[in-house]
């Protein structure tokens, strides 16, 4: 079987060409050519495309979209991008399947969220959060006309090739030596927002599993962890794998954004401080998904990759 990857170079997508090549797909991978990619790219078609030259990109759908197409990254670019792709791929394939995020769902109406939340606009944390919205609803109204489509909301998603996720919602790079360090880790409001993360590694082998499921057609599935945590207890498992007490200091929200001291993102601090709790049912019913990484060995895979890059 064939599969077009749109932007597949990157993380996420570099993991999810692996898991297909491992497991004998064909693989197309279409990007700007600009980022390093992470899988033996012999083993792979490249074709070099900007997305936002239209009448280039709409060519090369025409041509190398086939069975199935991924795209990875719609949510970085205008919901009308979104539909053209979807246009030029309609009839063509058997199966389009899109990345999107929890993060759509926030905030959450009640814990734990599934599929059946509305997507919010999502504005408050900023365009990225907005646009990925946007191009949910592109695919969800299609889907309801028959489009043979599949939308992958992953949570928080953690794992060699990036960096841990951070008390203040970013991925600062020297988090974890600052843990380590015995440095103050602020927690705004005693650290009771919940986490829900997912190995990048389940998310590629997720997408296979859709593929591989008729079920998965026409539905948007979420994928994460096993459970939700606090981010307290977060600090506290991951200072106990580098064998340190973290030195968590709690602080009211308010007075952590005033702070002058320390860089912090308004959206991606106000998005880290909503719940993040999810219901797997959905994803264990119709593509048989189930998480292999617990939060330990999820945080000491990337406590090593952390290692190695020399941050710790």
């Amino acid at each position: 079987m064939h599969v077009l990857l749109l932007s597949g170079t990157g993380w996420v997508g570099s993991t999810i060409v692996n898991e297909l090549l491992d497991h004998g797909y064909d693989i197309t991978v279409m990007s700007r050519g600009t980022t390093r990619q992470g899988f033996d790219a012999s083993r792979t078609e490249m074709v070099t495309c900007d997305r936002e030259d239209l009448e280039d990109m709409g060519r090369k759908l025409r041509r190398y979209a086939k069975d199935v197409i991924i795209d990875v990254i719609s949510g970085h670019y205008s919901a009308e991008n979104t539909e053209f792709v979807a246009d030029c791929v309609e009839g063509r394939v058997g199966h389009y399947l899109q990345c999107s995020s929890t993060g759509v769902f926030a905030p959450l109406a009640a814990i734990p969220g599934n599929e059946t939340d509305p997507i919010t606009t999502c504005a408050q944390f900023g365009d990225g959060w907005f646009r990925k919205a946007e191009a949910d609803r592109v695919i969800l109204r299609r889907m309801e006309k028959g489009f043979p489509g599949t939308i992958l909301h992953p949570s928080i998603i953690m794992g060699p090739g990036a960096y841990a996720i951070d008390n203040l919602g970013d991925r600062r790079t020297t988090f974890l030596r600052e843990i380590k360090d015995g440095s103050p880790i602020y927690l705004a409001n005693g650290g009771t927002n919940l986490m829900q993360m997912v190995h990048v590694k389940d998310l590629g082998r997720a997408f296979r599993l859709a593929i591989e499921h008729e079920t998965s057609k026409g539905q948007d599935i979420i994928i994460s962890g096993v459970r939700a945590i606090t981010a307290r207890r977060y600090v506290e498992a991951t200072a106990k794998l580098l064998g340190c007490t973290a030195n968590i200091r709690n602080i009211p929200a308010e007075e952590l954004l005033a702070r002058k001291d320390i860089e912090i993102s308004p959206n991606d601090f106000a998005f880290f401080m909503e719940h993040m709790s999810f219901d797997l049912s959905k994803a264990k019913k119709l593509i048989g998904y189930e998480p292999s990484y617990s939060l330990e060995s999820m945080m000491n895979e990337v406590i090593e990759w952390t290692r190695s890059q020399g941050m710790l």
